[in-house]
């Protein structure tokens, strides 16, 4: 009567059905564990048995998995084409990581601090130059005193417009607004998120007596438009643009205004706007 050979001997594995020779722990096809780890003598009295936790199982409370030795077990088991499979996999990641930093021109350390300012919502102040520009063309004059953050000096310009209601949903050209509108130049491209705005003059006695402003138009230098609605009250006003884009100067535009308490024709009434600041996330 013939034997059996060797290979038929061998211990099949429970999950997949492949014989192993029986000095494997792991399945040579799918893993799975064969046997349990050899032990050749009882431990000595009074010696410890317990199993020593890596300063990361200690860390995450994972203390009942395997130990390294079956894990090194494990890898040993693999065939050289897994192993080969496995770096393989490993160094397309890695150049793909490093493929896109290179793209976005971000080392990992500001793509970490820009994910944690939009988290929290962290802004700062962007300095930023004006110009007054006429509406009906003509040459552009120095605004300082709307972007130096001091509301006792507001800038001011002509209304030509009326007191209608102006539609906030869609930018248009304005053709009968302000005499002038405001350009601002950024020290350098930045994604501005948030402007903030007080309209008027400070003395509410006399902000009473004069045009406000009541609808802002902010062009980027993209093209891309909103318009802002504001209030006649004097207060600072943070408003929030709905599609922040990287953009270099910003366009400001009255296209509508507040009727002033006492009656008469508010065209060639002067508009004025104390304060105008940009923030943006940290460079």
């Amino acid at each position: 009567m013939a034997q059996p050979s060797g290979q038929a001997l061998d211990p099949a594995c429970p999950r997949c059905g492949r014989r192993n020779p029986p000095e494997l722990r792991f399945c040579a096809k799918c893993g799975q564990v064969l046997q349990g780890p050899a032990t050749t003598a009882l431990p000595r009295s009074g010696v410890s048995t317990a199993t020593r936790t890596t300063w990361w199982q200690r860390l995450t409370g994972r203390t009942g998995g395997p130990d390294r030795t079956s894990v090194r077990a494990y890898r040993h088991s693999l065939s050289m084409r897994s192993r080969s499979l496995r770096v393989v996999v490993a160094l397309l990641v890695a150049v793909g990581l490093g493929g896109a930093l290179v793209v976005v021109r971000r080392s990992p350390t500001t793509l970490l601090r820009h994910l944690k300012n939009d988290l929290t919502n962290t802004q700062e102040l962007v300095p930023v130059t004006a110009l007054s520009v006429p509406t009906s063309g003509g040459k552009p004059k120095a605004a300082p005193t709307a972007v130096d953050d001091n509301t006792a000096t507001p800038w001011t310009t002509t209304w030509r417009g009326g007191t209608d209601r102006v539609p906030t949903q869609k930018c248009a050209p304005i053709t009968e607004g302000a005499a002038a509108h405001l350009v601002l130049t950024l020290d350098t491209a930045r994604t501005v998120r948030t402007l903030k705005f007080v309209g008027g003059v400070p003395n509410d006695a006399l902000r009473a007596q004069q045009l406000t402003p009541a609808v802002l138009q902010v062009t980027l230098a993209d093209g891309s438009c909103q318009r802002l609605e504001v209030t006649s009250d004097g207060k600072v006003h943070k408003l929030k643009l709905a599609n922040p884009v990287e953009t270099s100067t910003i366009t400001v535009e009255i296209a509508g205004a507040h009727a002033p308490v006492s009656n008469g024709s508010v065209r060639g009434k002067p508009i004025s706007i104390s304060l105008i600041q940009l923030f943006s996330r940290p460079l």
